[in-house]
Formats: C-alpha cells, structure tokens, sequence
C-alpha cells in the first residue's frame, strides 16, 4: 500500500489537485491562495510546487495531498486514497481496511443509489410511471434534465421495490437503516417504503453519492392529508443541515461565477438550471446552516437567496443571513417583484426574469 501511496504522490501534482478546489495564484516559486480552511481576507495558504506540501500561514494547517483532500472534503485517509487513484488513473491493488461503520455507510450508498435506479426506472421506462412523467412534462421538465437529476417514481406497491433490493442481496435492517423503509408493526419482516406513490428526488451530495431522497405526492393523490413532500430522516449518512441539492451539478459553475443563487426545494433549483443558469442549490426551508455555509464557501463568498416570497419576515431566515455574513458572505436577496410564490413560478410566467442583470 505503501509503493502505491507514493506512486499516487509522484503522478500527481498538488498544486493541479489543490488548484480543483481552491484557484491558486503563482507568487514567486510558490502558489498562493486564501485559506480554505478559515475565514481570511490576505492570502496566507502556501503551496510549494517542489516540496509537494501546502502550509496555512493564519491557521497553521498544512500537509501532502491526501491531508488536503482529506481536510478539504472531510473524508478519512482511505476515501482520499480512493479519489486520489482515481485522477491519477492507479488502480488501487489493495484499499485500507474499512471499518465497521465505514462498511455500513457504503452499503447504505449503494442501497440508495439501486433504489434510485430502480424509481428512475420505474418513472422513464414502466408503465406504473406514466402519470408522473406527465405530471413533470407539465412542469416543463425535459427528459435529459428527467435523466440529469436522477428523477423517479416510486409505486404505490412496495413489494417491487423491495423485491428488487433483495434480490440484489440487501437485507431488511440495511434497508431500513437507509430511512427510506419502514418496519410493518403487524409483520417484522415485512417492509413498505416510505416514498411509495411519490415522485422521487434524490438527494446527491457533492461526491456525487446518493445519501436520501424527497418525495412529491402527485395532485391526483386522493388523500388529501398527505404531506406534499416528505424527506429522508437523518441517518448514518444523510445529515438534512450539510445537504445543498444540485451541487453536485452546480459547484463548477458557482466556481466559475462566484456566486450562488440558494433557492428553497428541488424544483425551484431545477428550473432556472434547466435554462442555463447552473449557478444554483437548493436548501430544505428557509435557514441556510453554518454546515451548508462552510460547504458553500469553498466555491465562493457570494450568496444570492431567492427563497419563497414569504420568507423576509422569517426568524429563521432573518438568523441564516445574520450567520453568512458572520462567516464573511456578501450576502443580497432575490426580489420576486411581489408577483411569483418562488423562482420556479417566475421562470414559467417569465423566461427571462433570471436575466443576469437581475443580480447585479
């Protein structure tokens, strides 16, 4: 494991990896940027390109490669190890042993990631999810962006999908552990899905892993005292205040603009990134979390919130802005100009209400 380390080292150049994260800028024999790891205003982050190390100046943080990528994406050394193969194009002989809850939070990955192929499935390519498609087609979502996010439908029948997992060799306590199942309180070793008759949305993080789901009921739902949507419980993986929908997609671009349009719900990030402004994610509610705020932070330091029209006399609201700007944010408001509900709404009355002069 060792010779592969090092191989990784030598085919790889850390200022070409750091530069993917955080843009650097050559100052003499070295490479300078400001600190990812804390709030700073002058640069004081230092990477040598003959050392092959960088070195925080303000807050002390410094190593080789994997330190960063660990640091950076707060995974441990096997993840980093993992990733780092990957853009070196080494294929890794032997990985580092995983722990135990390393191991379950890998199955839980893959169990989401078969059930949203599974609901993608269902959604594109099965009858059973034919009036959701049209539901999304009157929304005026196109089938490359139906395919780009991973869009679903999950039956009203859970043994399907169920089935489906079993067969794939998941057991029911795994399933279970994902928090997209339920336990029959009149059969224990029976399961129903909790999303079942919904339109699904998969929560991707941004290592493009898929850690939960939300589900739409469908206007025709004849009980009327269903939630409109219902998300994922916390679990071992997903974690609501760290998850920033359609990241993922968006952080290059976010990167490129420096800036963010944060937006409340899957289907208000959607749209305007379906029409070319790929700037954006969406948040659950109306607060941004110290978490999503670090997470965004490494992408940029401008935050434009085009949350629901009802959300300026929000507490919650009033407290994330209050927060951003403490952690060094310019943060602005979208103005829905007192005519739409939310961003979604806007783009179907006005194509061309995200002009960019919008923002500036």
């Amino acid at each position: 494991m060792e010779n592969q380390v090092e191989e990784i080292k030598k085919k790889l150049d850390i200022v070409e990896v750091i530069n993917k994260y955080v843009p650097l800028k050559k100052r003499g024999r070295h490479y300078v940027a400001c600190c990812p790891f804390h709030q700073e205003k002058t640069p004081s982050f230092v990477v040598s390109t003959e050392l092959q190390i960088y070195k925080c100046f303000g807050c002390g943080k410094a190593g080789d490669v994997f330190s960063f990528v660990q640091e950076y994406n707060r995974i441990d050394f096997r993840e980093a190890l993992e990733d780092l193969a990957k853009m070196a194009g080494v294929k890794l002989i032997q990985s580092v042993k995983m722990t135990q809850e390393e191991s379950k939070k890998k199955i839980l990955y893959e169990i989401n990631r078969e059930a949203a192929k599974f609901y993608h499935y269902i959604l594109t390519k099965h009858s059973l999810g034919k009036e959701a498609l049209e539901y999304l087609h009157n929304r005026e979502l196109k089938e490359d962006t139906i395919k780009k996010f991973m869009i679903g439908f999950s039956p009203k029948d859970s043994r399907l999908v169920v089935n489906y997992l079993l067969k794939k060799g998941y057991k029911i306590e795994e399933m279970v552990a994902t928090g997209s199942f339920g336990v029959s309180q009149y059969n224990r070793k029976q399961i129903y899905d909790r999303f079942q008759d919904r339109v699904i949305f998969p929560q991707i993080d941004f290592r493009e892993r898929i850690v939960g789901f939300s589900g739409r009921i469908l206007p025709t739902a004849t009980n009327k005292n269903l939630a409109k949507y219902i998300n994922s419980p916390e679990t071992d993986v997903y974690h609501k205040s760290q998850m920033l929908f359609g990241l993922n997609l968006a952080k290059e671009a976010v990167k490129k603009e420096n800036w963010a349009l944060v937006v409340e719900g899957e289907l208000d990030m959607i749209s305007p990134y379906q029409i070319g402004m790929e700037n954006v994610v969406a948040i659950k509610g109306t607060a941004l979390t110290e978490d999503q705020l670090h997470l965004m932070s490494r992408y940029t330091d401008t935050i434009i919130l085009g949350l629901d029209s009802d959300f300026a006399g929000n507490k919650a609201s009033i407290r994330s802005i209050e927060l951003a700007e403490k952690m060094g944010f310019e943060i602005k408001v979208l103005d829905l100009e007192g005519k739409y509900k939310d961003p979604d709404e806007a783009i179907k009355n006005n194509p061309d209400f995200f002009n960019i002069s919008i923002f500036l």
